[in-house]
């Protein structure tokens, strides 16, 4: 899958989902695990971003999500997943 130019979440679901955390620290990925399906999940103590690395590297079936640079925090709700409750935080005030 990584050389994929894209991926639909349902792509994931017989993945791994690798955290860079403990679930009860990343809500937002528990939320999207949860809304996609994606039952194979993976956390552990915050290491840093190497000792995740490292693990993923070595499972082949593992991954994490990460925004790209250039689109970090932008939203586009025609593309992009957010959970229900937190698109109304989204409104311009």
């Amino acid at each position: 899958m990584a050389g994929a130019d894209a991926l639909r979440p349902a792509d994931l679901r017989e993945s791994v989902l690798w955290r860079p955390a403990e679930l009860n620290r990343l809500d937002f990925l528990r939320r999207f695990a949860d809304e996609f399906r994606i039952t194979r999940r993976h956390d552990g103590p915050n290491l840093g971003q190497d000792h995740l690395l490292q693990h993923l590297r070595t499972d082949p079936e593992g991954f994490t999500e990460a925004g790209r640079t250039r689109r970090w925090l932008e939203d586009q709700p025609q593309r992009d997943w957010l959970p229900d409750t937190d698109r109304p935080k989204l409104v311009a005030r």
